[in-house]
């Protein structure tokens, strides 16, 4: 990180893992920056993120099902008793 002055900062890196978010300023501090080589690109993470998402949206459907299921179970045997 580099002060060009006291309000403008720079930071350089040369890897990261991925970029998730850039603040271009805070508080009245203007950011730039130097980023080499990313891992994972946006798109990737993106698409990554979103099939993560997809799979837990189906397995909240399934254990919701259980979940009716096992309510309606336990109900017709509490009736029958």
């Amino acid at each position: 990180m580099v002060w060009s002055d006291n309000s403008s900062l720079h930071i350089s890196v040369s890897e990261v893992g991925e970029v998730t978010e850039q603040v271009t300023s805070k508080e009245g501090v203007k950011i730039s920056y130097s980023i080499g080589k990313e891992d994972m690109s946006r798109e990737e993470s993106l698409r990554l993120r979103m099939h993560d998402a997809e799979i837990s949206f189906v397995w909240l459907i399934f254990l919701t099902a259980i979940c009716v299921l096992s309510a309606r179970s336990i109900r017709k045997q509490k009736n029958k008793t």
